[in-house]
Formats: structure tokens, C-alpha cells, sequence
């Protein structure tokens, strides 16, 4: 019970922190910052065309931005794909992954960093689809707030089925926390498919990241700036800035995707960040326990996690403008301590395939 409350407790300061966070207003009138765009890619014959569409429709000065795409060893059409946009967008540029260490997607960053020509790099995947002002927005807030990292809202692409919803609502929860934790001035997460930093500061902390783990890179990267940049770090939080990307096709892809996730929390620097997953998984396991061993009590307390997590998933979906079916979180809800305690396990004693390589612990 005790574990609940503070689960609960948790969830409400969330809560505060997505409500308090204020919301950004473009301005279109303020001078243009030039802007890297880094892009590592493996595979991405399926998805390339509609991230440079998305590309092509920026509202930007073409002559203020750059398109960094790092082929990490593709063995199908990718390649000749942005060899074809390159005669449509003349500031892509195509690079190649030197492998150096046991995450190929920090390699590929590390390449495209030290290859680009403007002092602020934003991230994304291939995998995309980008607003048409999302770089007016990265423009508005970096010459506001002067900031030094700012990460940006990523949502699923509309699909159908079971599968999708799970993924829906798993990502809506995550991303209320990380607005939540963000509006609390205490960050614990963001996501490299929208994340942006200055160059310089960064390239003076990157020695600080865990090049040895495959993923990650985007929250250690995130942490080292908290841990020394702290008033320079935001939150790009307006509807104009959100980041579309396509959700997983089979349970599998999914169960290894959240294992790629997991595994790195055990790096993690930051001591809030640890208590919050570590509180996250032992309430799960709480859940199940107590199925066992007092189905009533079982009974109430999934009850009280339901409602509170419905509480942020109802006020994330307003606050960035999402659609979603309610009626389709109460199954998934029931479901997802099973799921994510499996994930959570796994992640800790196993590895993970990712992009056709396995990697160990």
C-alpha cells in the first residue's frame, strides 16, 4: 500500500509539473539561428521518403539549416533514396558510420557533430516525420530562453489495433513525465527524434557519456547538461514542435524496443531518475504480488494506479492536442504491469536485438 501512495505521490507532482510548464509562442519576426540537422539511419528504405518530404516543407531559410544523414551500414535501398533527394534538397548531405564503440548511433552523432557547420545540432530519426515550424520553433525558444539543450515532444503516427494502443499510451505516459518532470525543473527523460544542443558546450561534456552502452545517448547527453547547464536546459512545449514517428509492427519489435530502453537505466547519473524507475518497476511487481496473495487488495490498488496514470495520460493528450479513445487504455492499463514487469526483468538480465545486431549486457 505504502508503495502505491508514493507511486501516487510521484504521478500527482507530474502532474503539477505538466500544468505549470508554460507553453511557447513562435515568433517568426526574431533572427534565424542556423541549425545542423544530424539523422543516423540503418535500413530505412520504408521511411526516408516521407522524412525528406517533411523536410522539404520546413519553413525555414534553406540557406540556415543542413541535413547531415549518416548511413550506419545499410544494406538496402537507403542509400540511393537520399542520393535522389540530394538533387531535390541541395543542403543534405550523406555520410558514412565508422563503428568506434558499442553504440553505432553515438558514432553515427559523433560524425555527423564534428562534420557540421553550425554551433546548434538537432537530432531526429529516419524514421520521422517532421512540422513544418519545427524549426522556427527551435529558433524561438534557444533565442528567448538562451538555452544550451532543449528537447522536443515526439508522438506515434495514427494506426489501428491493439498493438498500436499499447504503444499509444505507453508513449503518452512517458512523455507526460518528461513534461512533468520538466515543469518540475528536475528533467529525467527526452528523446533524440527531437532533441536539440549547442555544439560547443557539448562537445566540451560528450567525454562524460557512456560510450559503451547502444543506447541512451540522448538521456546521458541530457544529464550531463541538467548536472551542469541547469537554467539552460527546456522544454520545446507547443503542438507546432511534435515530432511524428511510426510506431513498432509486431509484439516483438516492441518488447525489444523497451528492453533497448530499459537496459540503460542502470547507467543512469542522475539519483532522482533511478528512484523514479526504480519506484515504477517495484510498483508493478507490488501489483502482481498482491494478485497472488490478496486479490481484493490487488483489486484496489490497480484501481487507484489506473486512475492517477489516467489522470496524466488525460492532461498530456489536452496539452499537446492529441487524440486518443479512452475507452482503449482501461484493457492496456490492466495488461501493462505484466508487460512492463517482463520488460523490466528482461532488461536486466538479458540482452536485446536492435536494427538486425544483438547486444549484450
Amino acid at each position: 500500500m505504502i508503495i502505491l501512495l508514493l507511486y501516487t505521490f510521484l504521478i500527482i507532482c507530474f502532474v503539477v509539473g505538466l500544468i505549470s510548464l508554460s507553453t511557447l509562442k513562435i515568433d517568426i519576426t526574431i533572427p534565424q539561428q542556423k541549425f545542423s540537422i544530424l539523422i543516423p539511419f540503418r535500413n530505412e528504405e520504408d521511411s526516408l521518403e516521407t522524412l525528406l518530404k517533411s523536410i522539404e516543407n520546413l519553413e525555414y531559410n534553406s540557406d540556415n539549416f543542413e541535413i547531415l544523414l549518416i548511413d550506419d551500414n545499410s544494406t538496402d535501398k537507403s542509400e540511393s533514396i537520399v542520393k535522389k533527394w540530394q538533387q531535390i534538397i541541395p543542403n543534405i548531405h550523406l555520410l558514412k558510420n565508422k563503428r568506434k564503440s558499442n553504440s553505432p548511433k553515438k558514432d553515427a552523432l559523433q560524425i555527423g557533430i564534428k562534420t557540421s557547420s553550425f554551433d546548434w545540432i538537432i537530432t531526429t530519426d529516419a524514421d520521422c516525420i517532421l512540422p513544418k515550424n519545427w524549426l522556427q520553433a527551435y529558433n524561438t525558444i534557444i533565442q528567448q530562453q538562451q538555452s544550451l539543450f532543449v528537447a522536443g515532444p515526439l508522438v506515434l503516427e495514427n494506426k489501428k489495433g491493439f498493438l498500436y494502443q499499447y504503444q499509444l499510451f505507453d508513449s503518452l505516459s512517458l512523455l507526460g513525465a518528461t513534461l512533468g518532470s520538466f515543469g518540475l525543473k528536475n528533467p529525467i527523460m527526452c528523446n533524440a527524434a527531437n532533441m536539440g544542443f549547442h555544439k560547443t558546450a557539448y562537445l566540451q561534456l560528450h567525454n562524460n557519456t557512456k560510450s559503451n552502452i547502444a543506447s541512451g545517448d540522448d538521456i546521458f547527453t541530457l544529464e550531463s547538461f541538467v548536472k551542469t547547464n541547469p537554467a539552460k536546459v527546456h522544454f520545446l512545449n507547443t503542438t507546432e514542435a511534435i515530432v511524428v514517428t511510426k510506431p513498432e509492427t509486431s509484439w516483438k519489435a516492441v518488447t525489444q524496443q523497451r528492453i533497448r530502453w530499459a537496459a540503460k537505466s542502470t547507467h543512469y547519473q542522475s539519483i532522482f531518475t533511478k528512484l523514479v524507475g526504480l519506484l515504477v518497476l517495484v510498483t508493478q511487481l507490488t501489483l502482481l504480488i498482491s494478485l497472488f496473495h490478496q486479490p481484493l487488495l490487488a483489486v484496489f490498488l490497480w484501481i487507484l494506479k489506473i486512475g492517477v496514470d489516467g489522470i496524466l495520460l488525460f492532461i498530456t493528450t489536452e496539452k499537446l492536442n492529441q487524440k486518443t479513445n479512452f475507452w482503449n487504455y482501461f484493457p492496456i492499463a490492466i495488461l501493462y504491469p505484466f508487460i512492463n514487469t517482463y520488460i523490466g526483468i528482461r532488461a536486466l538480465f538479458g540482452g536485446y536485438t536492435w536494427k538486425d545486431r544483438v547486444f549484450r549486457r
